[in-house]
């Protein structure tokens, strides 16, 4: 009787065993070693985002969440910050903003620091839904937009002092200004720059044929390098926005554009042709780590490492990054809004602040940390010419509703198109 009942389990058992070992092998072929062609990962990125933008494209713009007009005049302001190499230092116990606020005494400035920026999303997040902002707030580039479709946003032209606004250095202007009203500050004049081992590099490339020549160089001719590559990381927006493409136009993903293709061919040809390390083409830091190793000679990172690079006694230059037919750099990602709600009542402090702020990025520490000043008239000898001309052909991310699941499509295209897992096993991994 048991033989039986066992006996009679049998066939269905074996459909089972059938099954989990075809998934097994289904697996194990996703698993193989292959490579996803860049025209392929372009194809289906630019598929995924067209399906994201159009996901945000029937959205509405929120209304219009003006200050009410009751609110009493209030000599006060109130700004949250997360952890950022200027921002920070400049609101600690003995940093500027103390001796700023000293001279403005008929303003009473509260600051909140939120911690690091994954912090900050959640106390942004709950006040958001509950009402209860700040006046001013250090945020992220993905929340720009949003915020400003939203409504909840301060437009700073016409509300800050036209001698500010006109001031601003075009490129931060630009980079901060959404249908054609300014509506964030720079943080700072941080952008990404060419890092090059002085021992090995004596004239930083420019162009993409030039950075060819030196890796072909320091390579000495051969194809294969061993525990030593001429480029570290090479980023594949820069080489993109340098070949003529972006990834958005006109509401619609460009990534099946010819720009793009050739974008980043040239990137995986670096790793390909044994000019940089697979690891680094992916990650900026792994990148600077191997610089600092000595393991690479040449790396793009932020102009925020000079402190690092500083300390760790590395003789370097630095430079624009190399694009297709000249320089091309991309900037930072931190920005200063001002929220609606008081902004009528306390336009005042709030105005005084976003001075003080603007001007923050331009002083002599903001300079040493490698920022470049964003406004036209400040007095600058302390900064590095090369770094100046980096922010000046610089450019930043759409300012776009979908451009934090946008930019995750472009991780996910750039590890499809470089590692030898197959794509689908890389998707399953998304942030």
């Amino acid at each position: 009787m048991k033989h039986r009942v066992c006996h009679g389990r049998t066939p269905k058992k074996r459909r089972a065993a059938m099954i989990v070992f075809a998934s097994a092998l289904a697996l194990a072929g996703c698993m193989r070693e292959q490579t996803l062609a860049p025209a392929e990962a372009l194809n289906r990125a630019s598929e995924r985002i067209d399906r994201i933008l159009a996901r945000h494209d029937g959205e509405t713009a929120g209304p219009d969440r003006s200050a009410d007009a009751d609110d009493p005049p209030e000599n006060r302001a109130v700004i949250w910050h997360y952890a950022h190499p200027l921002i920070s230092p400049a609101f600690a116990p003995n940093g500027s903003f103390a001796s700023w606020r000293a001279s403005h005494a008929p303003f009473a400035v509260e600051t909140q620091f939120l911690g690091d920026w994954g912090a900050a999303v959640q106390k942004l997040t709950v006040s958001l839904a509950a009402g209860d902002l700040p006046d001013i707030a250090l945020v992220k580039r993905s929340w720009l937009a949003a915020l400003a479709h939203s409504g909840r946003l301060q437009p700073l032209d016409g509300y800050l002092p036209d001698a500010l606004t006109r001031d601003l250095h075009p490129v931060a202007r630009a980079s901060m200004t959404v249908h054609g009203r300014l509506y964030a500050l720079p943080a700072d004049g941080f952008c990404s720059a060419l890092f090059c081992r002085s021992d090995r590099v004596s004239t930083p490339p420019r162009t993409w044929d030039e950075l060819r020549a030196v890796a072909k160089e320091l390579r000495g001719g051969k194809e294969k390098t061993d525990r030593f590559w001429p480029v570290g990381h090479y980023p594949f927006l820069e080489a993109l926005w340098s070949a003529g493409g972006d990834v958005v136009k006109d509401g619609k993903a460009a990534l099946n554009d010819p720009e793009a293709l050739e974008a980043l061919e040239f990137v995986l040809s670096l790793t390909r042709r044994g000019d940089a390390p697979q690891d680094a083409m992916l990650d900026p830091d792994a990148g600077m780590q191997r610089f600092l190793r000595g393991e690479v000679a040449m790396t793009v990172a932020s102009s925020a490492y000079l402190p690092t690079l500083r300390q760790a006694d590395v003789a370097f230059t630095v430079a624009p990054v190399p694009g297709k037919n000249g320089p091309i750099s991309m900037l930072s990602d931190d920005a200063i809004v001002a929220f609606r709600r008081h902004a009528a009542a306390r336009r005042e402090a709030i105005a005084a602040t976003l001075d003080f702020l603007a001007s923050t990025a331009g002083d002599a520490s903001a300079m040493a940390r490698g920022s470049v000043p964003i406004r036209n008239s400040a007095d600058a000898p302390g900064a590095d010419p090369s770094l100046c001309e980096a922010y000046a052909c610089a450019r930043n991310t759409p300012l776009i509703r979908a451009w934090a699941e946008t930019q995750r499509e472009l991780r996910v295209m750039l590890a499809n198109a470089s590692t030898k897992a197959h794509p689908e096993s890389v998707e399953q991994d998304r942030p």
